[in-house]
């Protein structure tokens, strides 16, 4: 049974008569603080400018874990002036022996007296958590994961300075040695981190690298057995050496020293052995380290290997969070395979392929394969459906009236995108409209761009009675010439729109889309749309790259999304343009300003709709509308998400029917929540108040507790 007097003893000798400690606990919970403050800052300042895409989890808490660890390992080095070696120098250690307390006693009052300040730093780090959940839904999970790895790795942390104050009797050399062991382990996390070297052994040892996968909300059964196994090691250890008195035996200290080893040398044989293939618990709140139903299925669908190539070089730290994407695919079926390829060392091969961003994901399957940018389930698991497709899919698009061309390499053409159709498998066939007025039945998707001059009125009876067959349809427009929109009027009844948008049951607004966006870094430009934000509809699930719209329209879109009759179409914005957006009707000379009077509306604008209804067979009928063409374009398309975003449209439009529903991963907030007058009252409370009132409190107890 345990003694719990010596336990009292320590604890209230550290915390009842010193003020040092409640001083420097007061100070380092200004710090903590100051950085909660911060990071809450800059979120704040995010959602402002509607750029936040992480959730207040993910964006607040957990990137104050990491640096934690390294605050403790200080606390914990510090413990050791108050270990074995200053009692045995004091000469305590002889009337301690002599008292009825057995050793696992002793060393249990060390360990929490020792481990009571991290504790107390640990609880302060939970309360300002449950601080910040009033208002916002967080990752609850998450939190208790990455809290209770913080203290098991601090224990650890505390028992091996223990061990070596048990070893070295100067207080002073014992916390410098137990401090630069703990440094070293830092240090070996950040090289298995930057992938410099070979880290199959880096991460195997490193405390910080095992709590990582905590912070990610992934419970690991090898990171669980090596910090407690750790823990049992150097609890036996330290037993055993307050127990038999190593400086009194020589060799029963190597003897310990030996049975040591020889654990540690078990343990870590064990963690590695179980690392390979080990079922992994998933804690966080939207199972983001699980694989979904749909994307389980298109697994399913790869009868052969897939090889995946990470194009990232050996120092980039992009390696972790595609390891990290990858594991529950990688888990899940043993078809996959991944290898990293440092881009430098391949630049021939990056050229051919055209890999444009470090980090960017190789997919092969036998003799088809696709580039990967965006690590989401929904694009992988949709990029899976289309590698395992046997038959091409065929789209046409207009020619003959000025049309840019899909295989064309001028600035107006479209032959980049084109390229990317391609190497998807979708076939483009060219069709003149003039000389083609009935469109065949078969024909799957039409692509409409602008021609020069306007659509021609055959050709737009033409899209519109095939739109009126059920086919699905691009339809790409640009705004009317600067001296036309100083009229003031409709640019699509101008240039031949107007049969089809009202077959759609939208209309073009008169002008052009002027975005004044602060936050938006597009180019001196107003008439340069920044996109930054998507709804939740299929085209752009999971899409978070920006989308720049060069020079657009806008169109006023009176159709729900549930629509008033079986004929009519249900339409829902695609992309929208910020509030601090409005149409220019006047000359683009000058101060250009919003004007009200002449008929300018203000944003949100869309300028991207998606409308669907069904066809008699029950299947359903699409049409993507965009009012700017150039986003498209040879000369735009490399910028932001331009490129993503069109093969999200197209691909929507082509669905053969085996597309898989990949549920979106929801964010445990959708923005900061809290005001700048409460963020501001917070950071006095939690930076000032509480720090200033815990010093105080503990000043008082010890001013009592040496008058008594």
């Amino acid at each position: 049974m345990i003694n719990w007097v010596a336990t009292r003893h320590e604890l209230a000798s550290l915390w009842l008569t010193r003020w040092t400690p409640w001083v420097l606990l007061a100070i380092l919970m200004a710090l903590i603080s100051w950085q909660w403050f911060a990071l809450m800052d800059q979120q704040l300042l995010e959602s402002e400018q509607n750029q936040s895409m992480t959730g207040v989890t993910a964006a607040i808490m957990i990137p104050m874990f990491l640096p934690m660890t390294l605050l403790l390992f200080l606390l914990a080095a510090l413990s050791g002036f108050r270990g074995f070696g200053p009692d045995q120098l004091s000469g305590q250690d002889i009337l301690i022996r002599s008292a009825p307390v057995s050793a696992g006693s002793r060393v249990l009052a060390k360990v929490l007296a020792g481990w009571s300040l991290p504790l107390m730093l640990i609880v302060w780090l939970a309360i300002l958590a449950m601080v910040l959940s009033f208002g916002h839904d967080l990752d609850q999970g998450r939190l208790l994961l990455a809290l209770s790895g913080l203290m098991l790795i601090s224990l650890v942390a505390v028992l091996f300075t223990q061990v070596i104050s048990a070893l070295i009797q100067q207080p002073l050399f014992a916390v410098l040695f137990s401090l630069m062991v703990l440094m070293a382990l830092w240090s070996i996390d950040q090289a298995a981190v930057s992938r410099s070297v070979d880290d199959t052994w880096l991460s195997l040892i490193s405390l910080t690298a095992h709590y990582r996968h905590f912070l990610t909300g992934q419970l690991l059964p090898s990171g669980v057995l090596f910090l407690l196994g750790l823990i049992f090691v150097l609890s036996v250890t330290l037993i055993m050496l307050v127990r038999r008195q190593v400086r009194v035996s020589q060799s029963r200290g190597y003897q310990i020293a030996v049975l040591a080893v020889l654990m540690l040398t078990l343990l870590l044989a064990a963690v590695d052995a179980m690392r390979d293939r080990e079922a992994v618990i998933d804690v966080t709140s939207d199972r983001r380290h699980s694989l979904s139903e749909a994307s389980t299925q298109a697994l399913a669908l790869m009868s052969e290997p897939v090889e995946i190539t990470a194009f990232a070089g050996k120092g980039s730290r992009l390696r972790t969070p595609i390891r990290q994407f990858l594991d529950p695919w990688l888990r899940d079926s043993d078809q996959l395979s991944l290898q990293f390829l440092d881009p430098v060392e391949h630049l021939p091969l990056i050229r051919q392929l055209d890999i444009r961003a470090d980090g960017e994901l190789l997919v092969r399957y036998q003799d088809r394969q696709e580039t990967l940018r965006l690590l989401n389930d929904h694009d992988l698991t949709q990029l899976l459906i289309r590698l395992s497709r046997q038959t091409p899919r065929i789209i046409s698009y207009a020619s003959g009236s000025g049309e840019g061309d899909f295989r064309g390499q001028a600035n107006f053409d479209f032959g980049i995108i084109g390229a990317a159709m391609s190497q998807r498998g979708i076939v483009q066939t060219p069709i003149d409209l003039l000389l083609t007025p009935v469109l065949p039945d078969n024909l799957g998707v039409l692509i409409v761009p602008p021609a020069r001059g306007g659509l021609m009125p055959g050709v737009a009876e033409a899209v519109a009675s095939y739109l009126q067959q059920g086919g699905n349809l691009l339809l790409l427009q640009d705004p009317e010439p600067i001296s036309v929109s100083s009229l003031g009027q409709n640019s699509a009844a101008l240039i031949g729109y107007q049969p089809i948008l009202e077959f759609l049951g939208i209309s073009a607004l008169p002008g052009r889309v002027i975005d004044m966006n602060p936050s938006a870094s597009s180019g001196d430009s107003p008439l340069n749309v920044l996109i930054q934000r998507y709804p939740d509809m299929p085209i752009t699930q999971a899409f978070r790259l920006p989308s720049l719209l060069p020079d657009s329209l806008a169109y006023m879109t009176p159709c729900t999304e549930v629509p008033l009759a079986r004929t009519a179409f249900a339409c829902q914005p695609m992309l929208q343009t910020q509030p601090a957006s409005w149409t220019e009707t006047g000359a683009l000379s000058g101060a250009i300003q919003f004007n009200a009077d002449a008929g300018e509306q203000r944003g949100p604008l869309n300028v991207g709709v998606a409308l669907t209804r069904l066809r008699e067979d029950g299947s359903e009928q699409r049409v993507v509308v965009v009012g700017d063409s150039d986003f498209l374009s040879n000369r735009f398309v490399a910028n932001g998400g331009n490129l993503d975003l069109g093969l999200r449209m197209i691909e929507w439009l082509s669905d053969q029917g085996d597309q898989l529903t990949v549920a979106a991963r929801i964010d445990d907030t959708n923005g900061f929540q809290w005001s700048s007058s409460r963020v501001g009252w917070m950071a006095v409370i939690t930076m000032l108040l509480l720090p200033l009132l815990t010093g105080l409190c503990g000043l008082l107890m010890v001013r009592r507790w040496l008058r008594a």
